[in-house]
C-alpha cells in the first residue's frame, strides 16, 4: 500500500485497515490531491464538474485500486486527520464493493464504516 501526502497517524490508520482488509497484499494507492487535480480527475473519469471529496478506482476483482482524496472538501472544519480517515474508509468500502446507491446499501455502508473505523483507531 502506498499513501502519498498523508500525515503520520493517517498513514498508520491506513496500514491497520490494509492489514485487516488485504491479506493477499493487493496494491492500494491513496493520494491526496489539490483542488485542480481532483476537478480534472472528476471530469476525466466521471464526467463531473469541479472537484469531489473522494474518487475510487478498482483495478480488479480484489481490493487492488486507487483512492483519490481532496482534503479541501472538508468544509465543516472537522479535524483534518479524522476527516481524511473518514474519506479513506469510504474509499476502502468502495474497493470492497460496498456502495450507497440505495437505502439498504447506505445502511450496510454505515455499519461497515463503523467496523473499519474501530479497526483503524484500535492500537
Amino acid at each position: 500500500m502506498t499513501v502519498l501526502g498523508g500525515e503520520k497517524r493517517v498513514v498508520l490508520w491506513c496500514e491497520r485497515l490494509y492489514s485487516s482488509l488485504c491479506p493477499c497484499r493487493e496494491e492500494i494507492v491513496i493520494s491526496f490531491l489539490e483542488k485542480e487535480e481532483m476537478a480534472r480527475a472528476n471530469r476525466e473519469f466521471r464526467g463531473g464538474e469541479g472537484p469531489t471529496d473522494v474518487l475510487t478506482f478498482s483495478m480488479g476483482d480484489g481490493m487492488e485500486g486507487e483512492i483519490l482524496i481532496w482534503l479541501g472538501a472538508n468544509e465543516e472544519g472537522e479535524e483534518p486527520d479524522f476527516w481524511a480517515l473518514d474519506r479513506i474508509i469510504h474509499g476502502f468500502l468502495h474497493l470492497k464493493g460496498i456502495h450507497h446507491d440505495t437505502e439498504l446499501e447506505w445502511e450496510i455502508n454505515g455499519e461497515e464504516h463503523k467496523k473499519l473505523l474501530a479497526i483503524a483507531l484500535t492500537p
